[in-house]
Parts: structure tokens; sequence; C-alpha cells
């Protein structure tokens, strides 16, 4: 089987093709501004096949408003989204884990960004980009602008 790419253009579609990614597979983001946008990126790539959760372009995909992305499963790779102006409506605004606790191993986030991520109480304790389960990875990422309590990036053990 030849590996499939998705391409989606709102929340709908994209958490529908989300639900159907085999490893190798991709989803591309189209570029846009990605309005109160729960993302939950489930699945179970492969080390030779990872699945991929991607921007159309790399800093062209903004994700605002009450917007959050969940990273549950094993080899995922999140590349190019831009997390700006917006806040997390519950947890971390990256969380390397699903909504039933499922963790991740030998995940990854790349060449994202997280600008002025920032609830209204700046008393509000959240996180950015919480880390769980094993082996996983944040590199070339960005973040600026976290005016609010909690920490910025967490590794959970």
């Amino acid at each position: 089987m030849h590996a499939r790419v998705f391409y989606v253009s709102n929340v709908s579609e994209l958490n529908t093709s989300l639900m159907s990614v085999a490893a190798g597979d991709s989803v591309i983001i189209k570029n846009g501004i990605w309005q109160n946008a729960k993302i939950i990126f489930y699945g179970n790539g492969t080390a030779d096949k990872p699945i991929y959760l991607m921007a159309e372009t790399p800093g062209n995909v903004m994700v605002t408003g009450a917007s959050n992305l969940k990273i549950a499963g094993s080899y995922l790779v999140v590349e190019g989204l831009y997390f700006k102006d917006g806040y997390s409506p519950s947890g971390a605004v990256v969380e390397f884990r699903g909504d039933a606790g499922q963790e991740s191993k030998n995940c990854r986030m790349t060449n994202c960004a997280i600008v002025n991520y920032n609830p209204s109480n700046d008393s509000t304790d959240y996180k950015w980009v919480s880390l769980y389960g094993s082996y996983n990875r944040v590199d070339h990422c960005y973040f600026k602008g976290k005016n609010h309590l909690g920490t910025t990036l967490v590794v959970w053990r």
C-alpha cells in the first residue's frame, strides 16, 4: 500500500483525516488562519514510516483563538504550525498525550512557533508544551511572549 497525502482546509476535514491515517501518510494543512481549532493527532507510524501533520507552507498556517494540539501515538511528526495570539482552552497548547491519557512515544514537533499565546488572566497556570511518554522530541521551534503562570516546556515523568 502506498502512503496517502490528505490536504485539508478546515478543522472538520483535519480531524476526520487524522482518524484514518496509517504509517507513512501525511496530512497537509492548507495555509490560512485556523481559529478555535482543537487538533487531535492520534496514530501509530513506524520508525521507517512516520505519520506527518504539516503546514502547507511552514509559518503560514496560523492557529489562533481557543486552540490546542494533542499528539498521541507513536512516530508522529508535527511540522510548521504557528500558534499566535490565542490561548489553550484546557491543558497545554501542545500536549504529547491524548484526552484519555494515552502517552506518546517517538513523536516530534519541529519548525513550529508559539507566540503570545496567553489567557486573558496572567495568573492562569498552564504550559505551552507538555511532553508525556518517552523518546519524544521538540526541536527548531520558536517560543516568544509568554506572560502567564506555568512552565513554557515541561517533561512529565
